[in-house]
């Protein structure tokens, strides 16, 4: 079974290349636009992995991965963004065991390494 992995990111180009990418390579793949989307998402299923965007539309990052991991303390994250994470978001991240972030703009080499290191993890 291929790994489940959300997108969480407000950009259309964004969110469909990656997707695809990711897509072509067997990972199963949702996309949420927002930090609402996101939680309403985790209500109803699991994933391995979630890309999460810094800068969202009805909220931070750093909020929405504390939600994140009130729901689920293991949940995998790397952080997909032009904004590098501040201290204490990517402390939070390293206790999930994932020690590896994507700064915007990406290369698919890079994408794809950055999921399987964290997937890995």
């Amino acid at each position: 079974m291929s790994a489940s992995i959300l997108i969480v990111d407000d950009n259309l180009s964004i969110t469909t290349s990656t997707k695809k990418i990711l897509e072509l390579e067997g990972y199963n793949v949702s996309v949420a636009f927002n930090f609402q989307e996101c939680l309403d998402r985790l209500k109803y299923k699991k994933f391995d992995l979630i890309l999460l965007d810094i800068m969202l539309p009805d909220g931070s990052g750093r909020d929405l991965q504390r939600e994140i991991l009130k729901l689920n303390p293991h949940q995998k994250i790397i952080f997909f963004s032009a904004i590098p994470p501040s201290q204490d978001m990517l402390e939070l991240q390293r206790k999930t065991g994932v020690n590896v972030n994507i700064s915007k703009p990406f290369t698919k080499a890079t994408l794809l390494d950055a999921v399987k290191k964290a997937l890995e993890s």
